[in-house]
């Protein structure tokens, strides 16, 4: 089968990471931006049982689950816990745009992986067919973004 275009979608996920991770870091710091990335260990499970409907129940799956546990009290640490002792009310002031962006990195990525196995898995053979179409698309939708926001041309 023709492969092209899902490993274009998966260029665009891939593409879709890196600027959203550009953009988040214009206002979150790199250590931030970098952990919340980290869940995309959340994202692929989810994916896999929203579209493969594979069994992720505790029982089927426990270290998937221990896995995305452990990444999501990890972001809560790192994103809610402030060593100044503010009251809990304003943690949630703390997030802002750039944690939103920085998870839909991992949204972006994380599909992209899952996207990336699939194909892998139907066809071991294409793999450099595969990786030269997603950089052809992630390279050329970084570049329209480029113009977009005006860092080149303008």
């Amino acid at each position: 089968p023709d492969l092209s275009k899902s490993a274009v979608l998966c260029g665009s996920f891939t593409a879709l990471g890196y600027i959203s991770q550009s953009l988040s870091l214009v206002d979150t710091s790199p250590a931030t931006v970098a952990f919340l990335g980290a869940a995309t260990v959340v994202v692929c499970p989810t994916l896999e049982y929203l579209i493969n409907q594979k069994a992720m129940g505790i029982r089927d799956a426990p270290q998937t689950w221990l896995a995305a546990t452990l990444c999501l009290l990890g972001v809560g640490v790192l994103e809610l816990y402030d060593p100044s002792g503010s009251s809990g009310s304003d943690v949630f002031a703390q997030v802002g745009w750039g944690d939103v962006l920085a998870i839909l990195q991992a949204v972006g990525f994380g599909t992209s992986f899952f996207l990336t196995e699939r194909m892998m898995r139907g066809q071991p053979d294409q793999a450099l067919p595969i990786t030269a179409v997603q950089v052809s698309t992630t390279a050329f939708l970084s570049m329209v973004w480029c113009f977009l926001d005006g860092w080149v041309g303008g």
